[in-house]
């Protein structure tokens, strides 16, 4: 609820619990899955990357997550976490993690 609704913008009760199981099927954690989601959104926004999607995208979240998890295109990059990702797109000031943990 917290990481796909709060972060993410998935208005929906239904779409967050479609994410999450996504991410449970997959092996992902939620929290994590959901705050890397919208710091791709976020890095996306502010053409840190060419990556079609945006907040309250449900869809588009859900084809992150799958390449999040067999590590595709951008997907390869979160699945490394939140501290890889922001040194790779330049954002480290933006990036909220303890010791690399979203």
């Amino acid at each position: 609820m917290y990481a796909f609704g709060g972060l993410c913008e998935v208005d929906s009760i239904e779409e967050i619990a479609y994410l999450n199981d996504i991410c449970d099927r997959l092996g992902i954690d939620t929290i994590s899955a959901g705050n890397l989601a919208a710091f791709a959104i976020e890095a996306a926004r502010q053409g840190k990357i060419d990556y079609d999607i945006d907040y309250g995208q449900p869809d588009k979240i859900a084809g992150l997550l799958k390449e999040m998890a067999y590590r595709q295109g951008i997907g390869d990059i979160l699945s490394r976490g939140i501290k890889a990702a922001a040194k790779e797109w330049d954002m480290e000031d933006q990036a909220i993690h303890v010791k690399g943990l979203e």
